[in-house]
């Protein structure tokens, strides 16, 4: 992710990401020009607006990346918050349709990408952001609500009327799995 001098047409398709270049600790991120991604067929091209810091990011970047067949060079950062950049025409998943403009958050997998300027990727992994809620705290929702998800529901199989006890319901995860169960009528 050499970064040398771009050309005026190269730095328009350009972004500036957080990259590495190779495993290691904190020391290997690196700030570096790098081709701005362009969407495919049902992806979003969303301008970052925050990422969060999460385990599997820095989990990757301290060399697990090998588990999810993911080698260096890497730009890390799999929850984003943004706004929808462009669309060539609406693009519609499930019940949502997104256009430019529309304030989004999602989860971008182990594949992540969101410690930069720009990300594609489906729009199925995206939904749009209440407006109550600012970008930082919206970026820090999807592994938090996904992990409460699959421990209470996914592997635990809550209902309606049962109980529930969440223990460590201070964290993210916890504090999510609070609000999934209430509204569950657990």
């Amino acid at each position: 992710m050499e970064q040398g001098r771009l050309s005026r047409k190269q730095k328009e398709k350009s972004m500036k990401a957080v990259c590495i270049e190779r495993y290691g600790n904190e020391d290997v991120l690196e700030l570096a020009e790098v081709e701005r991604p362009t969407p495919g067929d049902n992806e979003l091209l969303v301008k970052v607006r925050a990422a969060a810091v999460n385990p599997v990011d820095w989990k990757i970047r301290d060399g697990l990346g090998d588990i999810f067949g993911l080698k260096p060079p890497l730009i890390l950062g799999c929850e984003v918050a943004g706004t929808v950049e462009a669309v060539d025409r609406p693009i519609r998943t499930g019940l949502k349709d997104f256009v430019a403009d529309d304030e989004v958050y999602g989860y971008l997998g182990a594949y992540s990408g969101g410690y930069a300027e720009y990300v594609a990727a489906p729009a199925s992994e995206f939904v749009r952001k209440p407006k109550h809620i600012d970008f930082d705290t919206a970026a820090s929702v999807p592994v938090a609500a996904l992990t409460a998800w699959q421990g209470i529901f996914d592997h635990g199989e809550l209902a309606r009327g049962q109980r529930i006890l969440i223990t460590g319901a201070s964290g993210a995860v916890g504090s999510m799995a609070v609000q999934l169960a209430k509204n569950k009528g657990a």
